[in-house]
């Protein structure tokens, strides 16, 4: 992916945080970014089942109520995606 910031190229994935990504349409928002060519990193109270997603989805657990464990999931993010059903 080809990124065009302030007349730099850059070739960098931008990584984007999904929180609920396990939840009944998580999943779909995940592929949808994925497929665009975003690198992914996922919040979410439950593990997603093994072999769900590919192996360059940084998949973790933890509670959007929990401060602490939003500012660790958005690190170093450019985007975050909220998935609420």
């Amino acid at each position: 992916m080809r990124i065009l910031r302030s007349g730099i190229e850059m070739t960098a994935r931008p990584l984007v945080l999904i929180t609920g990504a396990t939840g009944a349409v998580g999943p779909l928002v995940v592929g949808a970014f994925h497929d665009e060519g975003y690198a992914i990193r996922t919040l979410s109270l439950d593990h997603a089942p093994m072999g769900a997603w590919s192996a360059d989805i940084d998949a973790r657990s933890g509670d959007v109520t929990d401060p602490s464990a939003v500012q660790i999931g958005r690190a170093s993010c450019r985007e975050r995606v909220l998935v609420t059903v």
